[in-house]
């Protein structure tokens, strides 16, 4: 219970601040409009038009403290799972281990932490990890209307369409004769 109300409290703040946040960006974007688009899910969901919903209530608090938990909950684990990968593999990987710490001693120790942008080697042992052993091994899709995608297959609107990324991230067709071998560096150009 001492949980649930201080998840409330918080919540409320947050959902608070991020309306008086949207407001002024909404006055500051009429001003000065260049087309650009950076928003979190929470503000996404608080300019969801509400007219098109008859049962749900997008604008609503309790809405948006349902989204804020939901989203911590699926994060949750899914961060958990992709960190342990990580860790695994750079346990099994020293070579890759002395290739990030030096990056990160040249870019934020040297220069601080502004060079965030910089940890490329960082980012694309993460990425190959997550390759080799993704979060959420399957994903599934259905287009609302029919289309053609890019391997030539027409699919009906509603179709379900199962992607399965751990085979994906495995398959020598896509990544070569070393598909099952972690090397971050096949994502640094």
């Amino acid at each position: 219970m001492e949980a649930d109300a201080t998840f409330d409290r918080v919540s409320a703040k947050y959902i608070l601040a991020k309306r008086h946040e949207v407001l002024s960006q909404g006055i500051h974007d009429q001003q000065q409009s260049n087309g650009e688009c950076h928003e979190d899910l929470l503000t996404s969901h608080m300019k969801l038009d509400t007219t098109k919903y008859e049962l749900l209530n997008p604008s609503g608090d309790k809405f948006l403290r349902d989204t804020i938990l939901a989203f911590n909950l699926a994060g949750r684990d899914t961060t958990a799972s992709a960190l342990s990968w990580f860790f695994w593999l750079l346990s099994e990987n020293p070579r890759v281990v002395t290739k990030i710490r030096q990056e990160i001693i040249t870019n934020i120790s040297l220069h601080g932490q502004d060079n965030l942008d910089k940890l490329v080697y960082l980012q694309a042992a993460l990425y190959e990890s997550m390759r080799l052993y993704p979060p959420v091994p399957f994903q599934r899709k259905s287009p609302i209307k029919p289309d053609l995608l890019p391997s030539g297959h027409k699919v009906e609107a509603n179709s379900t369409i199962m992607i399965f990324l751990y085979a994906l991230g495995r398959m020598r067709a896509v990544w070569g004769e070393d598909a099952m071998e972690f090397k971050p560096e096949r994502w640094v150009s």
